[in-house]
């Protein structure tokens, strides 16, 4: 999905009031970045929550990756000296978003695209005006 669509899904979310472009996504989210585009809440998947995936956990103790929402997970307290900026408290939430067990996301585009691709007739005759109920659609 482009930027764009993936902004109007999440718009379309009654809860959702703003979605923030980010043009580079190799660091953390500093508290200063949460406090100026006043995020509440940030969600994020499971895979970058270095407490439910031990490998991620791994990844960033050794600095193969960073622990781009522990601002947000842990209020902004990081406990090392040189960061005293992010100690101010941060009120965005962190939100883990769990993976469904049995869900691939490649699984579904494929499934997707074969569905399309053997129904390309019935949709194609679908903009002729009459009703998708009609064309068994």
């Amino acid at each position: 999905m482009s930027f764009a669509e993936r902004r109007a899904t999440l718009l379309a979310l009654p809860w959702v009031s703003g979605v923030i472009p980010i043009d580079r996504f190799d660091c953390e989210f500093s508290a200063a970045f949460l406090e100026e585009h006043h995020v509440d809440v940030l969600c994020y998947g499971e895979e970058y929550d270095p407490v439910l995936n031990p490998e991620f956990a791994k990844r960033v103790a050794s600095g193969m990756a960073p622990d781009f929402y522990r601002v947000a997970r842990t209020g902004g307290v990081t406990g090392r000296r040189e960061q005293a900026a992010e100690r101010r408290e941060s009120r965005a939430r962190a939100v883990v978003l769990p993976r469904t067990a049995g869900v691939s996301t490649s699984e579904i585009i494929q499934r997707l695209a074969a569905r399309i691709e053997q129904d390309k007739d019935a949709l194609m005759k679908r903009n002729d005006g009459g009703s998708a109920d009609k064309k068994n659609v």
